[in-house]
């Protein structure tokens, strides 16, 4: 069978976190990278999984080849055989009831009862609605500007970082 495909770059956010969870389950996967900086992720082919088009900082660009993965034209996008997703932890959980009984895993808590389950669920809400929003510009400008944009990109927004719930 041929390896899960996961379209993006793997220091963003999003992109790491589906392939952590690859890797926990010991999947076999493809990364096919996709260089936003030259606005890859809004091609057509990559839009078609996820719909929005959005890349923060990065507007501008629009090519057709992407778009198809990702409707929304971010990252990332995910394929395995006929099946398209995008959206970071729907892939995660998707990743994890297709290979986790295999690696042994139910880091879902679905074989654990409800209780178990809702607080997998609770956590997992804190993490998107909470914690990722606050962290997410702050590694954006810290990390991901001055790693991925040639010559280093520009200085960070300090005003974005200070700004953060998270900053001291």
């Amino acid at each position: 069978m041929s390896p899960v495909k996961v379209f993006g770059h793997p220091m963003l956010t999003n992109v790491a976190r589906v392939l952590l969870f690859l890797e926990e389950v010991g999947a076999e996967y493809e990364l096919v990278p996709v260089d936003f900086v030259a606005g890859e992720h809004k091609r057509p082919q990559h839009v078609q999984l996820n719909p929005f088009a959005k890349m923060p900082g990065f507007r501008e660009h629009k090519r057709p080849q992407h778009v198809q993965l990702n409707p929304f034209a971010k990252m990332p996008g995910f394929q395995d055989g006929d099946l398209v997703l995008f959206e970071s932890r729907a892939i995660a959980k998707y990743i994890l009831r297709k290979y986790g009984g295999t690696a042994g895993l139910d880091l879902l808590g679905e074989n654990s009862g409800i209780e178990e389950l809702a607080m997998v669920d609770m956590w997992t809400e804190v993490e998107a609605q909470q914690y990722y929003p606050a962290i997410s510009p702050v590694v954006f400008e810290c990390i991901i500007i001055p790693f991925i944009i040639p010559g280093g990109g520009a200085a960070p927004n300090q005003t974005v970082v200070d700004e953060s719930p998270w900053s001291g």
